[in-house]
């Protein structure tokens, strides 16, 4: 039998749940940052409902309730870093005393074997700490405790049971893993606080995720993303909109060792959309942003 006891208070961590739910979304600071260009940031928006709101669904920060619906978006189409996405799902450990055990999976159950992906070892113990009582409570408390956060459950979770929304590889008895090769398009609000960006922090500034990867044979002339910046900066661009990366000692973030040989976990690679280059959910290929078009979705993305 596995013994998944911890440490872990689980009720404190649903009430924790709970407050965060109040939580909002940082509003750009005006009176620190600068004042908000509204025509710019009309525009924007138009260009924001074209290229992004497919994937990234503008939500009202002040509503507690509402439902946030994220794509996901097949890790072969959106192209960026694949690292992380193929870690969880084709990185493989010793799976010690959950060997031979079952898991449900959406295409049926699966028998966890000695050498097992990331993803079953994971939620294996995810689930036993989950539904274990806390050990170092007497019985009583173990069960009112267990009692109120079921209950909390049942009142609190409305969101209703439905398919992953997106593009991606569909999950089969052979690979019943395949959806999670995919990365998930959040909601965008208070993006502008949480540089530097992809889900590798693998480019510095909004500004520089508008435009593409310089790839072999690309003229030396165009405008590209960064492939190499300093990170550690605590001052704020407030016109590309992320951190300084230059100009002071830092950390290198190095993206690539060359345009085709690019640090595997730092590709800064893939998200192309505004650059012309990565396909909608339709898998249709909107045409690149010019400059002022590209300042004007900046611009509605400090509204965010």
């Amino acid at each position: 039998m596995v013994n998944f006891k911890s440490s872990i208070d689980l009720t404190n961590l649903q009430r924790l749940e709970a407050q965060l739910q109040r939580l909002q979304s940082p509003v750009w600071p005006q009176e620190i940052l600068g004042k908000i260009d509204t025509v710019k940031a009309e525009r924007g928006q138009t260009l924001f409902a074209q290229y992004c709101q497919a994937c990234h669904v503008v939500v009202d920060r002040s509503n507690s309730k509402r439902l946030v619906v994220a794509s996901m978006i097949d890790i072969d189409i959106v192209d960026t870093d694949k690292k992380m996405a193929l870690n969880g799902v084709q990185y493989a450990g010793k799976s010690g005393n959950l060997k031979d055990t079952v898991q449900a999976t959406d295409v049926g159950n699966v028998v966890i074997r000695e050498d097992a992906p990331v993803v079953q070892i994971l939620t294996s113990a995810t689930k036993g700490v989950i539904a274990t009582p806390d050990a170092d409570k007497w019985f009583l408390r173990r069960w009112l405790d267990r009692l109120y956060t079921l209950g909390l459950s049942f009142f609190d979770n409305d969101i209703p049971n439905t398919v992953k929304s997106g593009n991606y590889k569909s999950d089969t008895t052979s690979n019943p893993y395949n959806s999670l090769l995919a990365y998930k398009g959040r909601s965008l609000n208070g993006i502008w606080a949480t540089a530097p960006y992809l889900h590798n922090g693998s480019v510095p500034t909004l500004y520089d995720l508008l435009l593409p990867k310089k790839r072999a044979g690309d003229p030396d002339d165009g405008e590209y993303r960064p492939d190499s910046f300093v990170v550690g900066a605590r001052e704020f661009d407030p016109v590309k909109v992320g951190f300084i990366s230059a100009g002071y000692d830092g950390f290198t973030y190095n993206t690539s060792i060359a345009l085709d040989r690019p640090v595997e976990g730092n590709d800064n690679a893939g998200h192309e959309y505004a650059a012309g280059k990565t396909p909608q959910l339709n898998g249709s290929v909107l045409p690149a942003l010019n400059e002022q078009q590209r300042w004007d979705l900046i611009e509605y993305l400090k509204t965010l």
